[in-house]
């Protein structure tokens, strides 16, 4: 709708809402002053913190003690630092004695050999040659060597009378005849022969033949161990002389490394001293370990605990903003924002006359006119 007459006009557009919207629109705007007039949302009405778990409590109070008494171990590592940096232990090493009477030459010729040594370099180690020069010069035989003899031929007899002379008698028997027979004679002599005499020649040239032979050997032997053992006492008296030379040589050596080792226990202790005190410190941190320890597997329970609460309350929340949320929903889903309304806007007056338009028409009319009547 317009109005002319004038410079400017006014147009005014009025829109209203589909009559079958306006009952949904009716009922959203009735819920949003409900929920506006209400108490909602409300705030979450129960703890929003995690209390300390038990193993937290645990470690506060054990760290408190800690903390307040202090740990039984630092007294007695205290004093014993106090005592090592005081110096008390630069003498308490066992070594020290030792090294000490090394170093002092207090045990010097305490060596062993020391005893026999000397009588070796004097010739004194001629007992294994006079042994071996009896070995030479005996002509005994082996005492054993009747006996070992008597058993063999015993054996010789036993089967002589067991074996064979039965089987002379079952001969004799087979062929008819009798012991007095020169050809049972002939046979009997030949059994003994062959299975006595011979046999027990046999056993005693094995026996005493072999060890005359050895007896031979072992006296050949032993006089020709008797000149090495001669030269061997000659190298020993030489070898042990100089034996000597290296035990005195060694006793010196001894007293330096015995006075060196006195100076590296010192040097130990001193560097004992120094890292004592370097420990200290983690000491006295030790006993807070186990502590923290327990402290963390009380965050993870409290941790864990703060995920549940954190999801009871977000549940909380969503419960609360609930009906909000469905009514800005329902709203966008019966129409939106477009509700329908008045709207107003001004301009030109397309209708209105030109005043001076007016006068120029009048002016250009005027003009002509007396051209028109012909003037």
């Amino acid at each position: 709708m317009g109005s002319g007459g004038g410079g400017t006009s006014t147009t005014v557009q009025q829109s209203e809402p589909w009559k079958e919207q306006i009952p949904y629109l009716t009922s959203g705007f009735q819920n949003a002053q409900q929920w506006y007039d209400s108490s909602n949302p409300q705030y979450y009405d129960f703890p929003t913190t995690v209390p300390y778990s038990s193993q937290t409590q645990q470690a506060l109070a054990a760290q408190q003690q800690q903390a307040t008494q202090g740990s039984p171990f630092v007294g007695t590592a205290g004093s014993y630092l106090n005592n090592l940096l005081g110096g008390s232990y630069l003498n308490s090493n066992p070594a020290m004695g030792t090294y000490g009477a090394i170093g002092s030459g207090a045990l010097t010729g305490s060596n062993p050999a020391y005893g026999y040594l000397p009588d070796i370099a004097g010739g004194g180690a001629g007992a294994n040659t006079d042994l071996l020069q009896g070995m030479a010069t005996d002509t005994g035989t082996n005492p054993y060597l009747d006996a070992m003899f008597k058993q063999g031929a015993d054996a010789l007899g036993s089967n002589f009378r067991d074996t064979i002379n039965p089987g002379m008698q079952a001969y004799w028997e087979g062929i008819g005849g009798s012991p007095a027979n020169p050809s049972a004679q002939l046979y009997g002599q030949k059994q003994l022969q062959d299975n006595y005499i011979k046999p027990m020649g046999d056993l005693a040239t094995s026996f005493y033949g072999g060890q005359y032979q050895a007896d031979q050997a072992r006296r050949l032997q032993a006089a020709q161990s008797v000149g090495q053992l001669q030269q061997g006492n000659v190298s020993q008296q030489l070898q042990a002389t100089g034996q000597l030379g290296q035990l005195g040589q060694e006793d010196i050596a001894n007293i330096l490394s015995g006075a060196g080792g006195m100076g590296n226990l010192y040097s130990n202790a001193q560097a004992q001293q120094l890292a004592g005190l370097g420990s200290v410190p983690s000491i006295q941190q030790a006993p807070y370990t186990d502590i923290s320890k327990l402290g963390e597997v009380g965050a993870a329970n409290e941790s864990k605990a703060m995920e549940d609460l954190q999801a009871q309350m977000a549940q909380f929340q969503f419960n609360q903003n609930k009906p909000l949320d469905k009514l800005q929903q329902y709203m966008q889903l019966i129409g939106g924002a477009n509700y329908g309304g008045t709207t107003t806007s001004t301009g030109p007056n397309p209708y209105a006359s030109n005043p001076y338009g007016d006068m120029g028409s009048m002016a250009m009319m005027g003009a002509m006119l007396p051209k028109m009547m012909g003037v």
